[in-house]
């Protein structure tokens, strides 16, 4: 069974993505850089976290979850 991502506020399961931010890590692109060089560099930097912003459809909060 899936997991059902709920509004915080009014607790719906209506919920819509708007949009998702990438967040890059600067110690992975340290760590990768100084095992593989540049393309270590850009590869450890690039792998950072996913955050996705949600919109409920039944309050209308905006908020963020990590996916």
């Amino acid at each position: 069974m899936g997991r059902y991502l709920k509004c915080p506020k009014c607790k719906s399961t209506n919920v819509e993505e708007v949009s998702e931010k990438k967040k890059v890590s600067i110690t992975k692109g340290l760590i990768g850089g100084a095992l593989l060089g540049p393309l270590g560099a850009a590869a450890g930097a690039l792998n950072g976290k996913k955050k996705h912003s949600f919109h409920c459809n039944d309050c209308g909060y905006l908020f963020e979850e990590k996916v």
